[in-house]
């Protein structure tokens, strides 16, 4: 098989896609064949979240191109169909805080993928760049 035909038959998944303040890349993940982008949420707070999470649902259903990503097969559809997926993501867990019900509820927004720590230290462990390197809390 060649190179060519090989991309183009591939599910290409990139976690690290900053899409929504630079809605101007999408072309160029849909030019280059990419299946699916994982943009983080703004994940500092219920409400930001909220906030960006309606500004994601305007923005899907302003491009049929986009799809949201639920589940695996989600994925397929959106190689199928010629469509870019989108999974909701969090980089670390600081819009949980301690409230373990805010799961279900971002879940409902569409959240499917979350980073136990990221950058900051938050009430899971401690992240990339803090000063002291405590791993996870047990």
């Amino acid at each position: 098989m060649d190179a060519e035909k090989l991309h183009r038959d591939s599910i290409i998944i990139d976690a690290v896609a900053p899409l929504l303040g630079r809605k101007k890349y999408i072309n160029s993940y849909i030019a280059g064949g990419v299946t699916c982008v994982a943009p983080g949420l703004d994940d500092d707070s219920p409400s930001t979240v909220l906030k960006e999470g309606g500004r994601w649902s305007r923005f899907l259903r302003s491009r049929p191109d986009l799809r949201l990503v639920l589940k695996a097969a989600d994925i397929e559809a959106a190689k199928r169909d010629g469509q870019v997926g989108i999974v909701h993501s969090f980089q670390g867990t600081q819009a949980f805080g301690t409230d373990l019900d805010l799961v279900e509820a971002y879940q409902a927004l569409g959240l499917r993928m979350v980073q136990l720590t990221y950058n900051r230290q938050d009430y899971v462990g401690y992240g990339c760049e803090t000063e002291i390197d405590g791993g996870l809390r047990g």
